[in-house]
């Protein structure tokens, strides 16, 4: 043995030069978790204190102001809160997918590329709840608390879809994904794409109403009287919110419509009177009276969804292919639009209090049949010209 190798030789008791991983994989991905929901807690803290202590006629103090805070950061996120026996359930959609957003912002940075992933999962699952958990006891020093039950949306669900998203778009889900049906696979990208295009159209409807009337919202704005600084707060309630507006917008171009109040109901056939709300959004709804054959004219638009999520699937599949191939990818992509639609209705639920506040918004069922109705006749026509174009 040469005088290099036996400098090279480990001494006694020395370990070796392996490098070894982090000795706590989760303790940065749990300060992460953490992060994400202290940012967005600490936001919605200061704008609602700011809004319910400093606006004009406002009543509340510092502790009722940071617990409603908390409140409506939990309700942002999925929760259904409870005031005095009233439930309210509605979650601004917009104010969701912030939440979900800055948690993918913040989970690329502090979630490792590889490696283990049990432990860096469930330590930023578990830094994430212990915040929320944190919001939800906050809630005790105002009047509206959550309905514990209700608690698993903003407390396991915004950081797990987070967490997926970000891990789906590293590649670390493939193996996964690969085990799911291929025509399932084939068609996300489109249902993706005509989820979106939906919620636009249903978005632009909403606008388009305001803007129509535009001195009733005015006017309601007036009455109300909540000065500069509370009435920018309620706009961007309002604004946060547009989305759930849209999925209304959507039920009335589909047939089922939506429903203001118990009683009050506003569907193709025309509207129902009753108490609205004090909202200046709802001053945009059509007022009471038959709306006549022109209104008929807006089931054009789920038809068009249909026709544009069967061209978006027929771009994903070999033209040659089958016609039974293209059916079924035509009909994975509808009902995944829909069952989409469906279930982000039930997440913006529909409750603004008791009695005749207790039902607000669309009924998910009749918008998902409505909707699947209609989207198949656009896809159906669709596929038939695809079929006709390749006869020829």
């Amino acid at each position: 043995m040469t005088v290099l190798e036996m400098l090279r030789r480990p001494r006694w008791g020395a370990t070796s030069a392996t490098p070894a991983g982090p000795p706590r994989p989760w303790l940065r991905p749990l300060l992460g978790g953490a992060a994400a929901a202290a940012t967005t807690l600490l936001v919605m803290l200061v704008l609602v204190a700011g809004a319910g202590t400093l606006a004009a006629k406002a009543e509340l103090d510092w502790g009722d102001a940071f617990g409603f805070g908390a409140a409506s950061w939990l309700l942002a996120g999925g929760a259904r809160l409870v005031a005095d026996s009233v439930v309210i359930g509605f979650t601004p959609l917009l104010g969701f997918a912030a939440l979900v957003l800055s948690a993918i912002a913040v989970g690329r940075r502090f979630l490792p590329r590889s490696g283990r992933r049990l432990l860096p999962y469930l330590g930023w699952i578990g830094g994430y709840a212990a915040v929320a958990l944190l919001a939800a006891l906050l809630t005790l020093a105002g009047s509206a608390r959550p309905a514990w039950t209700s608690l698993a949306v903003p407390v396991l669900g915004v950081p797990a879809l987070a967490l997926a998203v970000i891990e789906g778009r590293r590649g670390r889900l493939d193996d996964l994904l690969h085990r799911l049906p291929r025509t399932l696979r084939r068609c996300v990208r489109p249902a993706v794409r005509t989820l979106l295009v939906a919620l636009t159209c249903g978005m632009l409807l909403v606008l388009a109403a305001v803007l129509a009337h535009f001195g009733s919202v005015s006017e309601v704005y007036r009455l109300l009287d909540t000065g500069a600084l509370g009435g920018g707060a309620l706009t961007a309630a309002q604004v946060l919110a547009w989305p759930n507006l849209g999925i209304w917008a959507l039920s009335l171009a589909a047939g089922p419509g939506y429903s203001l109040t118990e009683g009050t109901a506003v569907t193709l056939g025309g509207a129902t009177g009753g108490v609205v709300p004090a909202l200046p959004v709802f001053a945009a709804s059509p007022g009471p009276g038959d709306f006549g054959w022109p209104a008929l004219l807006l089931v054009v638009i789920p038809i068009l969804l249909g026709a544009y999520a069967a061209r978006r699937t027929l771009a994903e599949i070999p033209r040659l292919a089958s016609g039974r191939v293209k059916l079924g990818g035509v009909a994975t992509t509808v009902a995944l639009v829909v069952v989409t639609l469906a279930a982000l209705d039930v997440l913006a639920g529909g409750s603004l209090g008791v009695g005749r506040l207790r039902h607000v918004g669309v009924s998910a069922p009749a918008l998902a049949l409505a909707l699947a109705a209609w989207m198949s006749l656009g896809a159906g026509l669709t596929l038939l010209r695809d079929w006709w174009r390749l006869r020829r």
